[in-house]
């Protein structure tokens, strides 16, 4: 820039503020400024019919010089950009403009181009925008597919979607994400604006799905590997009623995969006989002699019955009308005798029908005299086996206490009550209607199950 010094007068003063001497003001002195211009480079548009683009120029660099030659910046430049190079005066206006940093258009803002100096004081570089230097680096696209391995049941299946593909999109005719093999594929992919696909993409990716392995019954080491189905068989050759034994067959079969079953071994063995056993082959209780005998004076009960059942024996002895009455031995053993009910053969002896009333006998209905005539009686184990008994015939040593002569015996019904003229009952009926045969088995028998 352009240095001045102010004309004026120096004077020479001395003690008292007096002036020795003065001297006129000394000429105007101008020093030349060594940088005169300010060398701007703009950036234009991207054509150089486009000098001005929308929004003007914007600057791009400048710098304070002396010299006038417009290459000065050269180097200074982007070689993929276009400029608008200008020589200003340097001076207060360009410096506004250049704090401005924008250029709409000439002499906007008001431009102090070096006319004087140079006979066009602007140039324009036009860079090739064409070549593949200035070119914008594309986006790499890229795209790949996943094919999920086939399962025993299930073919391989065709997977992609957002994680498998970059700045580029799916193609609607490609075969859809998840189809399953067997079969054909093919997806193809289109890059997005200003991505282009990698060196050695393939475009569109082709292939076959399988289909599914399938399982198989003959290579263990091998995969979808079936072993063989295995089935047991097991058959009980249930005894007869008087077997101890039940005889178990257990066979053992495998059937490979996708083949015929096949008998591979087979085990015998027994176990004993239980309950149920025999009940499912309906075996009853099988009676041996059951009858009535004398001890002596006294009547017994003497029976036998066996069964293949185990578990505790019951005999029930059935009142003809009243089940309150019933006369019922539990635990008892399979055979045996016991007293017939209402016998004693302690002190004093009795005998059923009988009672002992002032030192004397007499017959009477209670003391179990239902049991005198034609008894039914039932042995229980599981199954049962019911029977009529029969008390020993009046004539028989131990059916009666000893007296002279008994009483008329009274009518009375087997399912009736007591006659009231015959108060006697049962007791002197059987007094007078008993047999020679002391005992009769098995009048009648019958067997059930549980």
């Amino acid at each position: 820039m352009r240095k001045y010094i102010a004309a004026g007068i120096t004077a020479l003063l001395v003690a008292g503020g007096s002036a020795l001497s003065a001297f006129p003001a000394a000429a105007e002195v101008v020093e030349p400024d060594p940088t005169p211009y300010v060398l701007v480079a703009w950036v234009t548009g991207e054509q150089p019919e486009n000098t001005w683009p929308e929004g003007g120029q914007n600057l791009f660099t400048y710098v304070e010089t002396g010299e006038t030659s417009l290459d000065q910046l050269d180097g200074k430049l982007d070689a993929c950009l276009d400029y608008q190079v200008d020589l200003y005066l340097d001076d207060d206006t360009t410096w506004s403009l250049i704090k401005g940093a924008k250029l709409y258009g000439p002499n906007n803002p008001e431009e102090h181009l070096a006319w004087e100096v140079v006979k066009q004081p602007w140039k324009y570089i036009d860079n090739d925008q064409n070549s593949q230097y200035c070119q914008p680096v594309p986006d790499d696209a890229k795209f790949d597919v996943g094919i999920v391995p086939a399962t025993c049941e299930a073919g391989e299946i065709l997977e992609y979607g957002e994680g498998n593909i970059t700045n580029a999109t799916f193609d609607a005719s490609s075969t859809p994400s998840g189809t399953e093999g067997p079969g054909d594929f093919s997806v193809s992919a289109t890059a997005d604006e200003g991505a282009v696909f990698v060196e050695g993409t393939v475009n569109p990716i082709t292939g076959s799905l399988d289909g599914p392995k399938g399982y198989q019954g003959t290579n263990p080491e091998a995969d979808c590997y079936v072993g063989p189905e295995q089935r047991v068989e097991v058959l009980e050759d249930l005894p007869s009623c008087t077997d101890l034994d039940v005889t178990i067959t257990t066979n053992y079969y495998e059937r490979p995969y996708g083949g015929e079953e096949v008998l591979v071994d087979t085990v015998i063995t027994t176990r004993p006989a239980n309950n149920e056993d025999y009940n499912a082959l309906e075996c009853g209780i099988i009676p041996g002699d059951i009858t009535a005998v004398c001890i002596g004076d006294v009547p017994y009960f003497s029976y036998d019955v066996t069964a293949p059942q185990e578990g505790p024996l019951t005999i029930t002895w059935h009142h003809p009308t009243d089940s309150t009455q019933d006369v019922v031995w539990t635990d008892s053993p399979r055979s045996g005798q016991r007293l017939w009910p209402g016998a004693s053969d302690g002190d004093p002896q009795m005998w059923p029908g009988w009672a002992l009333v002032d030192g004397e006998y007499v017959a009477t209905l209670g003391n179990y005299a239902w049991t005198r005539t034609g008894v039914e009686v039932t042995f229980s184990i599981n199954p049962e086996y019911t029977t009529t008994v029969e008390y020993p015939d009046a004539t028989a040593l131990c059916a009666n206490p000893p007296v002279e002569e008994p009483p008329a015996p009274p009518e009375l019904a087997r399912t009736g009550g007591p006659n009231p003229t015959a108060p006697l009952g049962y007791a002197i009926a059987a007094l007078l209607t008993g047999g020679l045969l002391v005992g009769l088995g098995m009048m009648r028998r019958a067997a059930a199950n549980n």
